[in-house]
């Protein structure tokens, strides 16, 4: 697929913000070949923990177990392979086995079978296709992400991340789950994407935001299945101290901003990091999940900016949504300086879809 420069390109076709099998497509094309973080080390600290998640509640729907045993972390589907009954329910730490509730399948803990009552003179019994279906699981510092299906190697995923905030002591980063937040935008997901991967609507919509950036040295920088809005600091605001051998020493880096496709973003501040994650529900419906780590030396902490600038995001994209359906507008142009994010993002869904919109 040829990429049309940016200064040339036009925005992606509304079809993709409306059109309902468009959106039933990038559940294969686009989010199950993709890294979705599923778990943390604070969840999973004790060995003989298990745990049922949906992967992407609302939207994938797929039911899957994280658990650690011998101290290795594991993830695989919660479906009994005998006749598809879910096989864990709730949380456990201390289990040294999962049993099937319907007829007593049971499995151990890295999701292999383990015995079956009344299978004595089954044939060919038990196979690999009588274990718990295996999925990847990789780590990134204290973060645990899985994918349903190949596609992507995770290694580009966050190779450009990992080397860039190589500064930080992340064993330093406590999990606050109190300060967590869901939020529900009526608006498709790629909206809300579209709307954090551009600083050219900061100086409209963000007051608070703007005073504590200094714009006019505003910049996106672009990986393979990543990008990165440096947001350097203006004169007062907070901003990190860097080794100065670190390329943005002297910068005055207030934040970094951290999109990992396709829906997951890593905000690093200098009181710790907000992970957001970007669920789509429906055509026009999406659950936002804010996850919150602060550095242990933060005593107190309010995340009342991080709600207001929440706040102000949804006020425009609720707008933006009524506006795709239009039939007077189709598509836009983007700004070469301040949109390279939304440009990168965007031709990524085109690639992964094989959608020329």
């Amino acid at each position: 697929m040829n990429k049309v420069p940016i200064n040339q390109a036009r925005t992606i076709h509304t079809a993709f913000y409306t059109d309902k099998n468009l959106l039933d497509e990038s559940k294969e094309k686009i989010f199950a070949p993709s890294w979705q973080l599923i778990s943390n080390t604070h969840e999973l600290e004790k060995d003989q923990t298990v745990i049922p998640l949906q992967l992407m509640n609302g939207f994938l729907n797929e039911p899957i177990v994280v658990s650690k045993y011998n101290n290795q972390a594991h993830c695989y589907s919660n479906i009994c392979t005998h006749r598809g009954m879910i096989v864990v329910n709730e949380k456990q730490t201390g289990v040294r086995q999962l049993t099937c509730p319907y007829h007593g399948r049971c499995f151990r803990l890295d999701g292999s079978f383990k015995s079956m009552p009344e299978f004595a003179n089954a044939e060919n019994f038990p196979t690999v296709d009588d274990d718990l279906h295996p999925l990847k699981i990789e780590k990134w510092k204290m973060f645990y992400f899985t994918q349903l299906t190949d596609g992507i190697d995770f290694n580009d995923l966050i190779k450009d991340m990992d080397k860039r905030l190589s500064f930080i002591d992340f064993d330093k980063l406590i999990r606050r789950p109190e300060h967590d937040n869901r939020f529900m935008v009526d608006a498709h997901w790629a909206l809300y994407v579209d709307n954090y991967l551009e600083g050219l609507h900061i100086p409209f919509v963000h007051k608070g935001l703007n005073d504590a950036l200094a714009m006019e040295q505003y910049k996106s920088e672009l990986y393979k299945l990543s990008n990165l809005q440096l947001g350097v600091g203006a004169s007062g605001s907070e901003q990190f101290d860097m080794p100065k051998d670190h390329p943005d020493y002297g910068k005055g880096v207030h934040a970094y901003y951290y999109w990992l496709w396709p829906n997951m973003m890593f905000n690093f501040y200098t009181w710790g990091l907000s992970v957001n994650i970007i669920n789509p529900i429906s055509i026009d419906k999406t659950e936002v999940i804010f996850q919150t780590w602060l550095f242990d030396h933060v005593a107190e902490w309010s995340d009342k900016d991080l709600v207001v600038t929440e706040m102000e995001d949804e006020t425009v994209v609720h707008s933006v949504q009524q506006g795709v359906r239009s039939r007077f507008y189709q598509s836009g142009r983007y700004s070469p300086t301040m949109e390279q994010g939304l440009y990168h993002f965007h031709n990524l869904i085109k690639e992964k879809m094989q959608y020329d919109g």
